[in-house]
């Protein structure tokens, strides 16, 4: 996958989103706990860009889009709506895929305690007190009969509303066969703030009034057919779906805390440690020896439950080529330690496992029920429209960090 600025500057790393696709208002909304900031840090790891694991994991609860491989995503995107002068809809992120071979498109709308916009009443009585001459209402109106049809919409969040029209206009403009609007939140410390709340009772609203049914966290709704109008189209299908992240360490913070608790625990054991440093390391972070005996560690953090490892590598949705390209790039003596951090509090240890590179290939060849996955997963069940329902993937227990387990590495690579 690659992230690019809507002019084509690539992005690399964090300096380089905020550098070519800035916020609207620039370093005063470029913050650690704010939504521009959370959303670039999800997606962007110290190995370059990567599809967050819960999105992944969203759209696993609907077959049409189960296994979306992302290959291009454009930060701080904006789609021309209509006719009217103005600001079009500017999208936190979209992303463009393939899914079951279907082209689609991907809108993200990032929020830690942001509103979702003014109700639309009161957006439409500030526009006419600031210009009598102003287009809002017709915009409004457009869009509305598009989305809705004849429904009374006045008391919604007029940003939802233009959010996901505009969703099903870029779509169409990218050619898309589907659409998907994903509201992902982050939120603080696993503590939601009253705005955070408010925002969740206004979106709600929204998708009650759209399809009739709450929108759960986790979930997809849909495929959705709107109304549709002159720039809306009625044949594209849509998904809505929302995600929540807890704002935790960054990517580069889970790297170097993996890295040294993994130095810890070899130590501890008994062994000598040697740390790699550098722009340029190789292909593991470090080597640990005993007497004549040495290892090549590769350590792979995660706060997530799960770690990507071959999204890079996918091509044709061919899950087994994947993991094996993945497997050949790692050397002899090259061992992978997994360090996860996920709901450990910080006064306890994270759990850690140790596996040669052809084990972890294999196991992901028989996630997901055999269909393999990029994903390998500490522990998940899969839901009924996954791919995999009705069968759990888990880390072997015998790769858990110990002694033994050292030993047996050893022996293996």
């Amino acid at each position: 996958m690659k992230v690019t600025s809507s002019n084509g500057n690539p992005i690399l790393s964090l300096d380089d989103w905020f550098t070519f696709a800035p916020p609207a208002r620039g370093e005063l909304h470029w913050k650690d706990g704010r939504s521009a900031k959370e959303l670039a840090k999800a997606w962007m790891t110290t190995n370059g860009p990567r599809i967050p694991l819960d999105l992944s994991d969203l759209f696993m609860s609907q077959p049409d889009v189960d296994g979306f491989q992302p290959e291009w995503a454009v930060p701080e995107y904006e789609t021309k709506l209509d006719d009217f002068k103005g600001s079009g809809r500017n999208h936190d992120m979209i992303v463009i895929g393939n899914a079951n071979g279907k082209k689609t498109l991907v809108a993200v709308e990032a929020k830690v305690d942001e509103t979702f916009g003014d109700i639309v009443d009161d957006y439409v009585t500030k526009s006419i007190k600031s210009n009598p001459n102003s287009k809002v209402p017709d915009r409004i109106k457009q869009l509305s009969s598009a989305i809705f049809g004849t429904t009374d919409i006045r008391l919604l969040r007029y940003q939802l509303i233009h959010a996901v029209a505009g969703t099903l206009i870029e779509a169409k403009n990218q050619n898309a066969a589907q659409a998907i609007f994903i509201i992902h939140e982050f939120v603080p410390f696993g503590k939601p703030s009253k705005k955070a709340k408010q925002n969740e009772e206004a979106l709600q609203s929204f998708v009650n009034l759209l399809t009739g049914n709450p929108l759960t966290t986790r979930e997809l709704i849909g495929p959705l057919y709107l109304p549709g109008g002159k720039f809306v189209s009625k044949d594209i299908p849509l998904y809505i779906g929302k995600i929540e992240t807890v704002i935790g360490m960054n990517q580069w913070q889970v790297s170097v805390a993996a890295e040294a608790i993994a130095a810890a625990l070899f130590a501890r054991a008994g062994y000598d440690v040697s740390v790699q440093y550098g722009a340029n390391q190789p292909e593991y972070d470090l080597m640990v020896a005993k007497g004549d005996k040495m290892l090549k560690v590769s350590v792979k953090g995660s706060q997530d439950g799960g770690w990507g490892l071959t999204q890079s590598y996918m091509s044709d949705k061919n899950y087994y080529a994947a993991a094996d390209a993945w497997c050949r790039k790692h050397k002899p003596r090259t061992i992978v330690c997994l360090v996860q951090f996920k709901d450990v509090p910080i006064e306890k240890m994270p759990r850690v496992y140790l596996a040669i590179p052809q084990d972890i290939a294999d196991h992901l060849k028989k996630s997901a029920n055999g269909r393999g996955e990029t994903i390998l997963y500490e522990y998940k069940e899969w839901t009924d429209r996954a791919f995999g329902a009705g069968t759990t993937d888990k880390i072997p227990d015998n790769w858990k960090f110990t002694e033994n387990r050292i030993k047996e590495m050893y022996l293996k690579a």
